[in-house]
């Protein structure tokens, strides 16, 4: 191989580095300027809420874009405005929310507004509407409280006392105080004196000469031993002159 041809060959492998250095170095800003260009760019944008025609104007000449509309598509329609960064597209979006109306880009970088596709009623509905999972609700009218029972619990919400009917108690213009099979069991109640023993303003008592004593009732301090025992309606009979059995 001649000097020349050697020259020439050493020539040729550097221009084909070369070219491929220029290459690789270009491939990635190549590359960065596709994803700038993928990724629109974000502006800071501060409109206040008032008339829909007067904020996108506004928002147009923040973007440095040229907005046209028809003032039909804005007569009496007003805007929350909006602040924050956005894109483009973004800010019109958030800024013609609710208002049926939508900002489309045209040529030459320029906006214009249309309205909104009209969605039928039942559409609209059926697009908003969430299905809730399935709930079962099940009841037994027999377990229904009455003045009469059954009843759950301490706590009675209804009383045939005072007005002789199935009324609930807290329509009742009187102090009633309702004991429940479920206290009776929980207290180990065995008499008419133990079952009365906590009601509010009631005094029962034995009294009396014999051992056992003679069984009293005091309500709010009067004795209403012979004159308000009764039972299923029925006035007890009295035992001697002032006493009356409450068992």
């Amino acid at each position: 191989m001649t000097l020349t041809q050697r020259l020439r060959a050493i020539h040729t492998m550097f221009y084909g580095l070369a070219t491929l250095a220029s290459m690789t170095m270009a491939t990635p800003f190549a590359y960065a300027a596709d994803t700038a260009q993928i990724q629109p760019a974000l502006k800071h944008y501060d409109v206040p809420a008032g008339p829909l025609a007067t904020r996108l104007n506004d928002l147009a000449r923040t973007a440095g874009v040229l907005l046209s509309l028809d003032p039909a598509l804005t007569e009496g329609k007003r805007t929350n405005g909006i602040s924050g960064d956005y894109a483009l597209p973004d800010a019109f979006a958030r800024l013609l929310a609710g208002s049926d109306v939508e900002a489309v880009a045209i040529s030459g970088g320029r906006y214009t507004l249309k309205t909104l596709p009209v969605v039928p009623m039942q559409r609209r509905a059926e697009l908003n509407a969430t299905t809730l999972p399935e709930v079962r609700v099940s009841a037994a009218m027999n377990n229904k409280e009455t003045a009469y029972g059954p009843l759950t619990g301490y706590v009675a919400k209804r009383s045939a006392t005072a007005t002789k009917t199935d009324t609930p108690i807290i329509e009742i213009p009187q102090s009633i105080s309702v004991i429940t099979r479920d206290e009776l069991d929980d207290r180990g109640v065995q008499g008419m004196t133990e079952a009365l023993r906590y009601i509010p303003g009631v005094v029962v008592d034995n009294f009396g000469y014999e051992p056992r004593g003679f069984e009293y009732l005091l309500m709010r301090g009067f004795n209403r031993t012979n004159s308000a025992n009764f039972r299923d309606s029925l006035h007890q009979l009295t035992e001697g002159l002032f006493y009356s059995s409450l068992s």
